[in-house]
């Protein structure tokens, strides 16, 4: 079992949102000098700049405002549950962040891209995303599609999808980026054709509840870490108990995953792993939570692993 320590409270600017804290952090990327986390009950992303604990600040990405009252506030949240950095391109010089919704539910097929300069900073307007097209197609390739985490592996895109729901698939979703990026920009409306292949996992369980992916970072090395939560619930779209989280390490081609399981009970929802300096092999892995909980502060942690 892997040591988790507290890094930070996720506190937030007030400016864009009248919100004091990242409540619901659901996945995280980091671009340069800064750290970027998408969290599921927000219209906008929460900027922070790296290694440090200064309060982030809100950056909007979908105009209009969310009901305050849980139930209401759920049944119209987009449901942002992915972000990754995109790389360079001849649609943007410097990379760009990728914001993807779950497709949980029909409505929840909103997403953008954000172009970055070469600090990592967002520099330019939110390019609005419509997936319903390829949200559909991936229906027919996954059981009850619930996308929690995406990332960059050469030139291919990785969503994965939690299986957390009775009947769902836990599964690595395999599209190729230049398709991707190609309809992003070209017609804004993504379909099923940049579709590649997808691998179901299984990842046990904690306390009999089974794990279920809930984000992925890819090494420059081409192994992949994920990370997972055992979270008690027959709906993907209903909240439960979290029994525990694990971090899963596998190689690029998709193949056994090694498991370790987290001394924590929070329910960690996005990674990132970096490097240690002057010590090969030994990775530093930051993680966020989501309380599920509108008054819980959505927490920062870190452990570390040696490949």
């Amino acid at each position: 079992m892997l040591e988790v320590k507290k890094v930070r409270d996720l506190t937030m600017n007030k400016g864009e949102l009248d919100a004091a804290f990242v409540s619901a952090a659901s996945g995280i990327a980091v671009a340069g000098k800064y750290l970027y986390i998408v969290a599921d009950d927000q219209m906008c992303l929460a900027c922070f700049k790296l290694d440090s604990d200064e309060p982030g600040d809100w950056v909007r990405l979908f105009a209009g405002d969310l009901p305050a009252e849980h139930k209401a506030r759920k049944l119209k949240k987009p449901d942002l549950e992915a972000i990754c950095v995109l790389p360079h391109s001849k649609y943007s010089e410097h990379g760009a962040l990728l914001v993807v919704p779950s497709g949980s539910k029909e409505w929840r097929s909103k997403a953008c891209i954000l172009p970055l300069d070469g600090s990592g900073k967002i520099a330019g307007e939110v390019l609005p995303l419509n997936l319903s097209g390829l949200f559909a197609f991936l229906r027919t390739k996954v059981r009850k599609l619930n996308i929690e985490g995406a990332s960059v592996l050469g030139e291919k895109l990785l969503l994965v999808n939690r299986g957390n729901s009775k009947d769902g698939d836990n599964a690595i979703i395999v599209l190729n980026l230049g398709e991707f990026l190609y309809q992003s920009y070209d017609t804004h409306e993504l379909n099923g054709k940049a579709f590649i292949d997808v691998h179901p996992k299984e990842l046990g369980k904690i306390k009999d509840v089974a794990l279920s992916f809930t984000d992925l970072c890819v090494l420059s090395s081409g192994q992949i870490v994920y990370c997972a939560a055992a979270e008690s619930t027959d709906d993907s779209y209903l909240d439960g108990p979290c029994a525990g989280s694990a971090i899963a390490i596998g190689d690029g081609k998709f193949q056994d995953l090694h498991i370790q399981l987290l001394d924590t009970s929070l329910k960690v929802e996005g990674i990132h792993a970096r490097p240690v300096p002057q010590k090969p092999g030994q990775l530093e892995l930051i993680l966020v939570t989501d309380g599920d909980a509108d008054a819980t502060i959505g927490a920062m942690l870190s452990t570390f692993v040696t490949l």
